[in-house]
Parts: structure tokens; sequence; C-alpha cells
């Protein structure tokens, strides 16, 4: 499933621990979250999100000119969870009370919380730190002891950070269009902390329509009938499915123990103690109904649980659909020929021949070393074949656990071993039933299962861990891996029939060091809008440089030089690791200029027009905080050998040295 990119603007960064835990602990992995704050030094630019969401609305104006995207941006909106309504509840009544925060929008927000979940026998105002006048109350209330509080003997209510409203979670995941079960995981989980159901509910839906229409919305929109019960096991709220399944009307649920639900119906009696049903089975009307109920805890706290009922019809649809889409949409493979950038006569050969590999439905070794794009290859052969309209499933071998990839190549059926799913579960062969397989790192998969896999290859069966029976499959295999395999063979760390199952069509992709020809087309690419910041002598190190973890460390490098660079990208914006003397030697600007003494002789000249020292000792710190850590001794030798050509002339004395005409030519013809 695709992860979208959300980023969160914090107002300052130390705000980000607690929104981080709480965006992480309710969002799961549904998103990749970055976060970003003014106060940040470099300030992170956002360039590639999805959606930003604001900590409140200052942070805007601030960080506006960092925003390099076109997304919709949101502010959070935030309430107090149940235990701080608790907390309220146990103000007495007309006391005066003070909602203090870090600011005057923040404060006035919770005070509007409170009011919205009707706390309204106390007298509020509020106070903030650009406020001068902190006004006479009985109580303060606020998200924790800050040390800006001035009055050290009223007594403070202690209430915790805020957590996000469920609109605004109803927003995100409508935005990108969450399936039901996401929706239903994530509302369940935010029912622990949430006040919206179990405290106020019934003064925000006589108090605030809008509030309403959007609860009748969010439960509406499930495709299961739900109730949700409070700590005291009264019922708080029901949707209309719920009604419709036990033919009973709204009204009669609201605010009534759930013990009157089973007079009811005396089907759900099971429902009235602290086990969780699971998946139970029931009849209601000669209609056949699933039943499940979630108990639901906040630090081991039992705080009410929700019911759900579900058409046992509807389930089965609901599997043959996913079924379906499973089958015959699958995962699509993103990346196409057009996708992979080079000239080179090596690459150029490569592509040809896997155009060529991909009309065959034989398998396919791609050989490369680590970062050459064996996968990004792999897409594009599946994309080019008459298989492209069919699942593209690729996997790994090296990330899954050896006594997991069994199950997870061939899938499982239910009770095969200790922690089963329920119902069992479909292998990545069969996800990729009509289509294509690519088996990253085939070299890591354990001895004890190549004979599996080569029966696969052979029968175009498959069998399930715990089954009894073979299900036949049309999977086309495309592997990678960046060892000798035919070493392994020899060393029997590797099946030989199984070597030559899957070397049909052999695949070699050439590294980056053997098509430097090509680095400047690709940097160009990766650089986009920002290659006009890029320096002659930028290119011609990055040509010279040996490049180990091949094209990802090349889009590696030139992310890093995006994010930190502003100005001008040369030798300086390189990451540390680049910056060592061996990377450096043996490099050329022409004939009579090596790239180190140009980026001495440089150095020199920028130094005349600051109007700073251009002695050997400073060039020694100039020249080590830019490129690389340099003995005074070197600079010596180098400063010679620059005035040997007359590029800089050196006086005696200790006045620092000088650019001569000669050098300004040469500085002027390389910079670009």
């Amino acid at each position: 499933m695709k992860k979208y990119r959300l980023s969160i603007i914090a107002r300052n960064w130390w705000s980000v621990d607690f929104l981080k835990e709480q965006f992480n602990d309710l969002f799961g992995s549904l998103f990749n979250i970055s976060y970003h704050s003014p106060d940040t030094n470099p300030i992170i630019p956002i360039y590639n999100a999805d959606m930003i969401l604001l900590h409140e609305p200052s942070v805007l104006e601030i960080m506006s000119r960092y925003i390099k995207c076109d997304c919709p941006i949101l502010l959070m909106r935030r309430t107090i969870t149940s235990t701080a309504l608790d907390k309220l509840r146990n103000i007495p009544h007309g006391s005066r009370a003070v909602v203090v925060n870090l600011n005057d929008y923040m404060a006035r927000e919770t005070l509007v919380n409170i009011y919205q979940l009707g706390i309204k026998d106390l007298i509020l105002s509020t106070w903030s730190p650009e406020k001068k006048e902190f006004p006479e109350v009985d109580y303060i209330i606020t998200p924790r002891i800050y040390n800006f509080l001035p009055r050290e003997d009223i007594p403070k209510v202690v209430i915790g950070s805020r957590i996000l409203t469920i609109e605004l979670i109803m927003d995100i995941l409508s935005y990108f269009n969450a399936n039901i079960s996401t929706i239903n995981r994530i509302i369940n989980r935010h029912l622990t902390e949430s006040p919206n159901f179990f405290h106020g509910v019934n003064y925000m839906l006589e108090n605030n329509k809008f509030l309403s229409v959007q609860l009748d919305l969010l439960f509406n929109k499930l495709s299961k009938g739900v109730a949700i019960v409070d700590k005291n096991n009264i019922i708080t709220y029901t949707n209309n499915l719920f009604s419709e399944y036990l033919n009973i009307a709204p009204e009669k649920f609201l605010n009534i123990p759930v013990e009157e639900l089973i007079n009811l119906n005396k089907s759900l009696s099971f429902i009235d103690n602290n086990k969780e049903a699971s998946n139970e089975l029931i009849d209601i009307d000669n209609k056949k109904i699933i039943v499940n109920t979630d108990n639901l805890y906040n630090d081991d706290e039992y705080m009410g649980k929700v019911i759900t009922l579900q058409s046992y019809n509807q389930v089965q649809y609901v599997q043959q659909t996913v079924h379906k889409k499973m089958f015959s949409n699958g995962n699509k493979a993103k990346y196409f020929f057009s996708d992979l950038k080079g000239n080179h006569p090596n690459f150029i050969k490569s592509i040809d021949l896997a155009k060529k590999f991909s009309n065959s439905d034989s398998p396919i070794l791609i050989l490369g070393e680590s970062g050459t794009g064996k996968e990004l290859m792999a897409s594009a052969i599946h994309n080019h074949s008459n298989r492209r309209n069919n699942p593209y499933v690729a996997v790994n071998c090296g990330s899954i656990p050896n006594e997991l990839l069994e199950s997870e190549f061939f899938g499982y059926q239910e009770g095969a071993f200790t922690g089963s799913k329920k119902g069992g579960s479909i292998g990545l062969f069969e996800k990729a039933n009509g289509g294509t397989i690519f088996l990253d790192e085939i070299s890591e998969i354990p001895y004890n299962l190549q004979s599996r896999l080569l029966r696969v290859l052979q029968e175009q069966e498959i069998r399930k861990v715990g089954s009894n029976y073979n299900i036949s499959i049309d999977v086309r295999v495309i592997s990678a891996t960046n060892i000798d395999l035919y070493r392994l063979v020899e060393e029997n760390k590797f099946r030989k029939d199984l070597y030559y199952r899957l070397n049909v069509f052999q695949l070699n992709l050439p590294s980056l060091n053997r098509r430097k020809s090509d680095i400047k087309l690709m940097l160009k690419y990766f650089l986009g809008e920002h290659e006009n910041k890029v320096s002659k002598e930028f290119y011609i190190f990055l040509n010279h440089y040996s490049w180990p973890g091949n094209i990802r460390e090349l889009k590696n490098l030139v992310e890093y030089v995006i994010v930190t660079s502003e100005d001008k990208i040369d030798l300086s914006s390189l990451p540390e690791y680049f910056k060592k003397p061996d990377n450096f030697q043996d490099i050329r600007i022409n004939r009579s200029l090596s790239l180190v003494e140009f980026l001495m002789l440089k150095l020199i000249y920028e130094n005349e027009l600051k109007k700073l020292s251009t002695g050997r000792a400073n060039l020694t710190e100039y020249f080590s905080n830019l490129y690389y850590e340099i003995s005074e001794v070197k600079i010596r030798s180098i400063l010679k050998s620059l005035e040997k050509k007359e590029f800089i002339y050196i006086p005696k004395g200790r006045a620092g040295c000088g650019t001569t005409n000669k050098g300004k030519v040469i500085i002027e013809d390389n910079i670009e």
C-alpha cells in the first residue's frame, strides 16, 4: 500500500516530541511523517508532502517560504482528553479558573474545548505569557507546570497535552481515501483517549449541530453497525446500521445499560461481560450477523467497549471483492524503461537485452552491484511485457526472517502454526499470479527452502504451509543479486539446479564507475531546477569519484546537497564522508592545474574579494573547514606550485599571497 507523505509544522522543536508520539500511535505506518519547526538551524524545507498540518496559525507566516510543494494545508484541531475532562469535573461549581497555554491562540482554543464538552459551571478566562496582568482566580488549568506561571499559591489542574479531534482525523483519512478497515482501526484506537464519546456527547449533539452531522457521517460511513459503551456500561452512541440489524428504533438505545439491550434481543447475552467477543455468529430475524466486541483501556483502566455488527453476507462479498482485486490488479510496477537514465554503450546494451527478455516468460537473473538499479530494471521489464496489466510483487529476500520465508512465499492455512491468522494467509507467489514476482537478494534464501522454490519454478504450483493440496499459478520470476551466485554454488551454499533454473536469461547492470559518462546526465535529472546552482568543479569531482554505492549513492548525495545548500552547490557542499584527501587526489581541472590547486587558487581569490587573510595559517584553516583536513606543510607545497605556474604571487614577509592576472583568468574560465 502506498505510504503518503505527511509534514507536520510545529511551533517549536520540543513540541515535536508529543506530536510525533501522538501521530505515530494513531496512524501507525499509514504515513511517512516529517516534522519541521522554525527554531531549527537550518530550517528544513518541505519538498514532497501530500498534506501539511500546522501546529497553530502563527507558524505558517514564518514557514511559508520553506514550503516548496503544492498540497493541502490543514490547521490542527485538538481537544482535551477524557482523563483531563474528569479532572475538570472535580473543580467545585462556580469556581473562577484561568486556562493557561503557550500563546493566546492555544489558550483560547483549550477554553473552547472545555465549553464544547459540557463544562459550563466554571467562570473561565485565558492567560498566556504575552499578557501582563494575571487574573484573580481560584484555579489554574494548564497542560503542564510551566516555569512562566506567576502564582505558586493557586492550585493547578494539569490536563496534559491535547489530542487531535475526531473531525481532523476524518478529514485526513477521507482526503487520502483510507479504506473502511483502516478507518475503523484508527477510530477505535482514538476512542481510548477521546472524550467526545464517553463524556459530554449529549451536550455536543444538542448544542453543536455541525458536530452532530460530522459524528453521524463518520459512523454511518462504516459498513458495520456500531454501538459505543462507556466505562459504566451505558450505551452512549449507535449508528443507523446498528439499529437496522436489530430492528429497534435508535432512540431506544441511547443512555441505556447494556443489560437492557440484551433484554431487547437475547441472542446478544454474551456481550455483558468483560471478555471480548470475536466473530460470534448469531441469527437475527433469519439473518446471519457477525458480532465483535472490543474492550477499550487506557493505562490498564477500563474505558468502555465498542460493539460492532456486520452482515455475514456482506463479509463474504467483501472477501470476494478483495480477492478479485488482488489477483486482477495487485501491486503495480512503478518504473518504465524511460525512467532509466543513461547513454553509455554498456548501459544501452543492458536496456536492449532487457527489452528482448521481456517478451519471454522465462526467468531472468539480474546481476549488479548494490545501488545499480536492479529493482528499477525488473519493474521496467514487467511494464514492457505482456503481463503489464497483471500483478507485480517485489520482495527483498534478505529482509524476511528465515523462519517466515516459507509462509511469506507460499501462504499458510488457518491453524498451520501458533499465531497464524484466522482464515490463513495468501503468499507472495499467489499474489503475483498472472504477473511477475521480483526476488531481490535471491542469494539470501536459505538452502533448505531452495528446493521448494525450484519445484515452484518447475511445476508452477505452490502448496500453502499446513495444506495438503497444490494451487496452480502462472508467475514470471525475475531475481537479482549483488553476489557471485555461482561462487555460492561451488561452495554448496546455493543449489546448482536452482541457479540454472533462475539463470535462463542473465542481465548484467554496469556499475556507475563503468559508465561515468552518464553521471552528468543523471545529475541533471536528479537536480531538476537546482541544476544551475552547481559548480564546474563539482561535476569534475563526481566524475572521478569511485561510487561504491552506485546510483543510489549519487541520488542520496543530490538529495543532501539540495536540502543543505542555499545559494550554490560546490565541493564544500559535500557530506563529510566524501571529504577525504584520497577522493581529491589525481583529479585535474586542466593540463596545468590539479583540482586541489584550483580549490586553493579559488580560495585565495575569494578571500581577496572579501578582504580576508590569505596567510598560510588562515588558508589552512579555511581549506580544512571547506574541504578536508590539511596541514600547513601541504598548503606551503601547493602555494609554491601555484607561484611557479604564475597563478599567484607570494610577497616577502608575513603578508598573504595574491592572485595574478593569469590566475584570475583560470578562475573565470572554470567557473560556470
